[in-house]
């Protein structure tokens, strides 16, 4: 039996603030009950298999530290301000005869983890088994952390004006600027911002026409939109936008049509959906 839940944990210690070492935080937990330690060994594997293809879905790399004997596992990524180094993670914790190297003791951030429960036989659950016995379940629990895998996301993912986010999680692929303050223009980001989203691309209008065009770039990128489309007087004349990449890319601005704009972003969706299962595939080989 495999049982999930999505809930907020209170730490009730003297922990340091903010996003990774709250006292308060979101959890994915869920637990195995197996009828023996091999069944148990078995679900440790599932759970470890589940969390690395969520971890390859946000594009996250962190290194998977475990214990064939004991099931025991922790995932842990590179952060300079982490609790978790290798020497502490659970397989090394439970085992005081493991040898450790001078760079196990690097700081690292923990994603997730998974242990065996050895207090079943205090709750008095049991089961019958194909023979009528009574017997004790075995009992493994395993956690994902949210926040922290929203700080490993804005550690991997960061760049020199911001954040690069993988399309899973990012607010936006496509921001639409309208420059100036002449109601033409206005009124064509709007109709370009609705056939974008009529064609199921996720858009924002930014129509701050009190915020320089320079602010609203800054403002994508900090935020991690990768496209944006400014609409200009020549827009509303010809219909046509003109298409900036992130500061970062190395995109250069090219003037499109509107559903030329619409291909575009179609075909970098599929580049960007077919580069993520390559990585996957990648992470799987390693796992193995």
């Amino acid at each position: 039996m495999r049982l999930f839940e999505f809930r907020e944990i209170f730490r009730f210690r003297d922990r340091p603030q903010g996003i990774y070492n709250s006292r308060q935080f979101q959890y994915c937990l869920f637990a195995s009950l197996d009828t023996d330690h091999a069944g148990y060994l078995r679900s440790a594997v599932h759970a470890q298999r589940t969390i690395r293809a969520i971890l390859d879905r946000l594009r996250l790399r962190a290194e998977l530290v475990s214990d064939a004997a004991t099931g025991g596992f922790e995932f842990i990524f590179p952060y300079a301000r982490g609790d978790r180094p290798r020497s502490r993670t659970i397989p090394y914790h439970r085992d005081a005869s493991r040898e450790t190297r001078p760079e196990d003791d690097l700081p690292q951030g923990g994603i997730a983890m998974g242990y065996g429960y050895e207090h079943v036989p205090g709750f008095d659950v049991r089961f019958r088994d194909g023979d009528n016995r009574l017997r004790t379940p075995v009992m493994g629990t395993y956690g994902l952390g949210v926040q922290r895998c929203v700080l490993a996301l804005l550690e991997q993912h960061r760049t020199p004006d911001g954040v690069g986010l993988p399309a899973i999680v990012r607010p936006f692929d496509v921001l639409v600027a309208a420059q100036g303050k002449d109601p033409a223009v206005t009124a064509a980001a709007e109709q370009v911002y609705d056939d974008l989203v009529q064609h199921g691309i996720s858009a924002a209008l930014d129509d701050r026409h009190g915020t320089s065009m320079g602010k609203r770039m800054r403002f994508a990128d900090g935020v991690g939109v990768p496209w944006r489309v400014v609409v200009d007087r020549e827009s509303a004349d010809s219909a046509t936008v003109r298409l900036r990449g992130a500061r970062h890319s190395g995109e250069p601005e090219r003037r499109l049509t509107v559903a030329d704009l619409r291909g575009h972003m179609a075909r970098r969706g599929r580049e960007e959906c077919t580069d993520q299962r390559v990585r996957a595939g990648e992470n799987t080989g390693a796992n193995r």
